[in-house]
């Protein structure tokens, strides 16, 4: 099987995360949306064959390559960071394993097709069958957007964090100073790795907008299992 590589981005705000927690009910994720389209992909050959035998009056809203009817057994779906509830991602690595005689640009060109307009894949890559995208991640950025104003924003309200009071940034600065370095998280590790559970954090950076009352924090580490 062919290992591919996928590179995301989502606005997750209608999703209960990338992956659904056991137990939790049936709820929508980023994940399930991509599984459910990955789950029509076939082989080229079939592809071409079936579009070839497709007339005008049963292909008028698809592509003429990648027709619905199409199933095809792939792995579970690994990404390099399990995305909270209403959290939005700009660079999410994925992957998968396929036997889809698909070229990669197809395979990205067939999910941007069906998926929701909040999903884009905007990179696919065949890569090496011992990459995994939770195992082989080298580092972890968060950013969190909080807008200091007196009233809400309407058109980020899904973007950023609402505080009416003003923020204390050269307090904030001195706190994450505190956080660089390697940290021991033996306490959060599930234990079942063999290396030690080191994070290594970077300076976080605060920048606050000069023409929005948005500060954003962003964070960098190392991640630990």
């Amino acid at each position: 099987m062919r290992n591919i590589k996928l590179t995301l981005e989502y606005d997750g705000f209608r999703y209960n995360g990338f992956i659904q927690p056991p137990k939790k009910g049936n709820k929508t994720t980023v994940s399930g949306k991509i599984t459910d389209v990955l789950s029509r992909m076939e082989s080229a050959d079939t592809v071409a064959n079936t579009a070839t035998n497709t007339t005008a009056d049963t292909a008028t809203d698809l592509p003429i390559d990648f027709p619905t009817d199409l199933s095809t057994g792939f792995s579970a779906l690994f990404c390099g960071e399990r995305t909270a509830p209403g959290v939005h991602a700009l660079q999410q690595t994925v992957n998968f394993k396929t036997d889809s005689a698909l070229s990669v640009g197809e395979i990205r060109t067939y999910l941007n097709h069906y998926l929701p307009q909040d999903i884009v894949v905007s990179e696919a890559v065949e890569t090496a069958d011992r990459f995994h995208a939770e195992l082989n991640a080298r580092s972890r950025t968060y950013e969190y957007r909080i807008i200091c104003s007196a009233f809400p924003d309407v058109f980020f309200r899904k973007y950023a964090h609402f505080l009416s009071q003003h923020l204390d940034i050269a307090a904030m600065d001195h706190a994450a100073g505190l956080l660089t370095g390697k940290h021991d998280f033996a306490a959060f590790s599930s234990g079942k790795t063999k290396n030690l559970p080191y994070v290594n954090f970077i300076p976080l950076i605060l920048r606050p907008q000069t023409f929005l009352p948005i500060t954003n924090l962003t964070g960098k580490k190392s991640g630990f299992t």
